[in-house]
């Protein structure tokens, strides 16, 4: 199957928004954005920061400057990223490229090369007749789609993750993410998500809460999240 169609199926991601390993002190109800969290996005090799991430972002927003991504800069709307770190990225792009090592810069650019940033572009480019229409062009990017699969909405700390209302989330491309947890009552639980095709690993939560007190969160994963369509 291509690389494009692995991508694409509205799959997910979540934004450059959560680029951000600094904390924010407790603000109730800050309207702090995850934007003004992001690092410098400057390549370097720290895996566990968010620069692929961030390089992401800013290409889907170069493209269309009203692009679904925006809302990372709103911080009055309610938000959560579960946001892969770069190690992540970089994890995702060695699976795209078959390299067994990819620098940053190198893991951007192999993953614009295989999803696309422009919605028209996402079809099989079939025109279609009166009889036999065209399918509907997509209102997001392949791109888009992986990063708005990692965003949920509302504010969900992750001591809330803890809770069994949380056990599945639904984020903004529709997707249903199944959220487990491991020693919920102890002092360290662990939560992860159940990636959509089993072939992949977990993604782990590896930092949570950034930008805590405010209305926008993100929580560092470990892999990028997959849904089950990705390979439809």
């Amino acid at each position: 199957m291509k690389p494009s169609k692995m991508l694409a199926a509205g799959s997910a991601l979540a934004l450059v928004t959560t680029l951000g390993m600094a904390v924010t002190p407790a603000v109730a109800k800050g309207d702090k954005p995850l934007s003004k969290v992001v690092i410098d996005g400057k390549y370097d090799s720290n895996g566990r920061d968010f620069d692929i991430l961030a390089g992401l972002v800013q290409a889907a927003l170069d493209f269309n400057s009203d692009s679904p991504l925006k809302v990372i800069t709103n911080g009055s709307t309610k938000l959560t990223v579960f946001a892969p770190d770069d190690n992540a990225f970089k994890n995702f792009a060695r699976t795209v490229t078959g390299k067994s090592k990819i620098s940053e810069k190198e893991a951007v650019d192999a993953i614009l090369a295989t999803v696309s940033v422009d919605p028209a572009k996402d079809g099989d480019g079939d025109s279609g007749t009166e009889s036999n229409p065209a399918s509907p062009a997509p209102t997001v990017s392949d791109l888009e789609g992986l990063l708005l699969g990692h965003m949920v909405d509302g504010t969900i700390t992750a001591k809330m993750l803890l809770k069994p209302k949380y056990k599945k989330v639904t984020t903004k491309v529709g997707t249903k993410i199944k959220v487990l947890v491991k020693k919920p009552k102890s002092n360290s639980p662990k939560i992860r998500l159940q990636n959509g095709l089993p072939s992949f690993k977990d993604p782990k939560v590896v930092k949570s809460d950034i930008n805590k007190g405010n209305k926008q969160i993100a929580h560092a994963i470990s892999q990028v999240y997959l849904p089950s369509n990705t390979f439809a």
